[in-house]
């Protein structure tokens, strides 16, 4: 997990162990392509790599906070951040790239080394091909907040005042819809599939060819969304807010709470886990929804796993949860920063991250 002040606690697969980081630097992103291969970047050009022993710092030759790092192999990494910074490393080693644009890159999204987006403020699409990076003119202002697609031509991407724009493989277009709320968040199950979530109960549905609204019958601002195959779609919001959208028709899930749900997750239709605050877990067996006792009484901001007896919940002050498919425990973190995310190499490799709480890293290993 990662967070301020250069925190680094890592999951060996029995505990949670503090890392020395070597970093007094807030972190914000972190991706890795094997357990001997991870970047963490942060403010003031903070770029980490640990090497399967230790982390060490890189000099990336920048300054610049940096928000993001996405790559398509070990020999690939792109890093983004404000001032529309870029920053490569590959096998020729370190390039910093600065774009003329304005404010920061949010996010970065690709499907392989040479197809990477970069999206930020005032509508800013940067592209890479492999070999150079270049605006990609759009013709919009408004800030990018979220991108995901279905292909390298089939990309979307979604921000504030209702924003949706779509790249079809030979240009990027403004699509239509008729709502004016900030897009919060973007997912799909296929590129005539599409659903966007934010303020006010707003969902939209792609269908392939045009955005049409869904009255979810709410007017909460929702969280996340994420969907079973051919299956139910699930929508977290505000105020204990649990929606179900299948065969065309909402339901609202009574999941006696008030308690914000931040994030949902599963591994089947039958295996369905939501996370929010106060420590709240509640878990679909494929007929009910209960809730999940466990020792957590922070709020928790996401949930993942490798499978149905091996998931992981992060939360506030450093809560750890892990669950082995018989109990939920609480691990030791060794730091009481708030932890935003969590990811995995495989079921011996995880990494909990933050975007707050110093540069914070936390790795779990198997012995």
């Amino acid at each position: 997990a990662v967070g301020l002040t250069g925190t680094v606690i890592h999951y060996d697969g029995s505990d949670w162990k503090k890392m020395d980081s070597g970093s007094s630097e807030p972190l914000y992103g972190v991706f890795g392509t094997s357990g001997t291969d991870v970047f963490a970047v942060g403010r003031r050009g903070t770029i980490l790599h640990y090497n399967g022993t230790s982390w060490s710092p890189v000099h990336g030759g920048t300054t610049q906070f940096l928000n993001a790092v996405w790559g398509s192999g070990p020999d690939n990494v792109l890093f983004v951040g404000e001032n529309a910074t870029v920053v490569k490393y590959g096998s020729g080693g370190w390039q910093t790239i600065n774009q003329a644009s304005p404010g920061g890159f949010r996010d970065v999204w690709g499907t392989s080394a040479s197809n990477v987006y970069a999206i930020g403020n005032e509508g800013r699409v940067y592209h890479y091909d492999g070999g150079s990076w270049n605006e990609v003119i759009t013709g919009r202002s408004v800030t990018l907040s979220g991108i995901w697609g279905n292909g390298p031509a089939d990309v979307f991407a979604v921000g504030v005042i209702g924003e949706i724009i779509h790249f079809d493989g030979g240009g990027w277009s403004k699509m239509t819809n008729d709502v004016t709320e900030t897009l919060r968040a973007v997912w799909g199950r296929s590129g005539t599939e599409v659903y966007a979530v934010g303020d006010n109960g707003t969902v939209l549905s792609y269908d392939g060819s045009s955005w049409s609204a869904l009255d979810p019958g709410v007017k909460t601002s929702l969280t996340s969304v994420w969907g079973v195959p051919d299956g139910g779609l699930y929508v977290t919001g505000y105020h204990g807010l649990a929606l179900r959208y299948e065969n065309g028709a909402w339901s609202q899930i009574d999941v006696s709470t008030g308690e914000t749900l931040r994030d949902v997750w599963g591994t089947s239709a039958n295996d369905i886990y939501v996370v929010g605050d106060n420590g709240t877990i509640l878990k679909y067996n494929g007929n009910s929804w209960g809730s999940v006792v466990n020792d957590a009484h922070t709020n928790l901001s996401s949930i993942w796993g490798r499978s149905p007896d091996n998931i992981f919940v992060v939360g506030d002050f450093g809560t750890i949860l892990h669950y082995d498919g018989n109990t939920w425990k609480q691990m030791t973190s060794h730091v009481l920063t708030h932890l935003d995310g969590v990811w995995g190499v495989s079921q011996r490799d995880v990494f909990a991250v933050a975007g707050s709480g110093g540069g914070t890293i936390l790795k779990y290993k198997t012995n």
